[in-house]
Order: structure tokens, then C-alpha cells, then sequence
């Protein structure tokens, strides 16, 4: 038996009393703001936190996961061969690449010899390779890419959704006049097998 820890992903921001009184719809948009910010939050935590509390502990920081270097490979073949590794040693099938934009551009731009794209014209949609969905994400560091089975040995788990709460109680924020306007949510990341997983380096 194992367990995970739940833990509390949470942001803030600063608002002046007038903020919220003069400007029209500005709670509105503070809200969306925060839950904008605290899904960006997460979704950097699920992928590449450390596991010390209150971050929780992402793809790349497993213990065991597997690891595929790009070496004298293309881009192409080292994707390939990271998403082998999925099947051959996790006895499992690769469902997600996590990609950063900077990494998958010179993927995508690949040509052949007398120009023509690799993946496609372009004018075609392309978020996928080697039948394994990419996904594109700030939240992964440049020249490092993560694919594994996400929807069979993975889960996240929502304990509590997320709230928005407000206090002036934050540093000298009620000598200021400014609120401190916070979004938490509680929740876990799993995974259940860890060799269905890989870390790609040297993108």
C-alpha cells in the first residue's frame, strides 16, 4: 500500500478598494483571472512538481521514470523510441506527449530534403505523432518533453474545488486600503505505474 498527499495549490492577487468599487464587472474578472491562474498553477505542478509539500509531485520527478535521451537521433526517432519504452519496459501504451511550444516548433517544421513538411502541410492541424496525442505546455522546461500513459496509470484527484476568498489581514493591506483576493484548491497526483512513464532530455 502507498499513499499520496493531498495538497493545497493556491495563488493570489492584489486589489485596491477602489478597484473593486469603481470598476464595473471587476469581481467578475478578478474570479476568472484567479481560476486562470491556479489551473496554470496546476497544470505546471501535475507535470514538474517536486513533491515537497504544498507542491505535489509531477511526471518528471518520479522516482523511477523511465528516460530517453536524443542523442544522434532526430526529433522524431527519439519520440518514437521514448513512447517504445512506454510499451516494451511499462507494459502499457503511451496516450499523451507533454511538449513546450519552443521544443515541439522544430518538430513541427521538420522538412524533407526538397522542402516538403514532414507532419504535414500547413494549413493541417497536427497534435499528434506516432499516434500519441501532443500537447503543447509552458508548464514543461524547454528541451525536456514527458509521454506516458496518463489516462490508464495516472489520476488527479480534486479534493476540495477551487474557492476564491478575499482579506485585507495580509501584510499592511488594511493600512493600504488593498484586499488580497486568493484562489486554493486541494487536490492529489497520482501514478499507479511509474515505468509508463518517461522523461525525454536533450530536445
Amino acid at each position: 500500500e502507498t499513499s499520496d498527499e493531498v495538497e493545497k495549490v493556491t495563488v493570489y492577487i492584489p486589489v485596491s478598494e477602489e478597484q473593486l468599487e469603481d470598476v464595473p464587472a471587476a469581481q467578475g474578472y478578478i474570479n476568472q483571472r484567479l481560476v486562470f491562474m491556479i489551473l496554470q498553477r496546476l497544470d505546471a505542478q501535475v507535470l514538474e512538481g517536486d513533491g515537497n509539500t504544498p507542491n505535489l509531485l509531477g511526471t518528471l520527478n518520479l522516482a523511477a521514470i523511465q528516460s530517453q535521451a536524443l542523442g544522434a537521433d532526430t526529433r522524431l526517432d527519439c519520440l518514437y523510441k521514448a513512447a517504445d519504452l512506454i510499451r516494451t519496459v511499462g507494459f502499457a501504451e503511451p496516450t499523451h506527449f507533454f511538449i513546450n511550444p519552443n521544443d515541439w516548433q522544430p518538430t513541427r517544421l521538420a522538412r524533407t530534403a526538397d522542402g516538403i513538411y514532414i507532419l504535414g502541410n500547413p494549413n493541417e492541424k497536427v497534435n499528434s505523432v506516432w499516434g500519441v496525442e501532443v500537447v503543447q505546455t509552458t508548464a514543461v522546461t524547454v528541451n525536456t518533453a514527458l509521454v506516458g500513459d496518463y489516462l490508464t496509470h495516472s489520476n488527479l484527484y480534486v479534493r476540495r474545488g477551487v474557492e476564491v476568498e478575499m482579506s485585507n489581514g495580509y501584510s499592511d493591506f488594511f493600512i493600504k486600503g488593498k484586499f488580497a483576493v486568493k484562489a486554493t484548491m486541494r487536490c492529489a497526483m497520482v501514478h499507479y505505474r511509474i515505468p509508463a512513464f518517461a522523461k525525454i532530455t536533450g530536445l
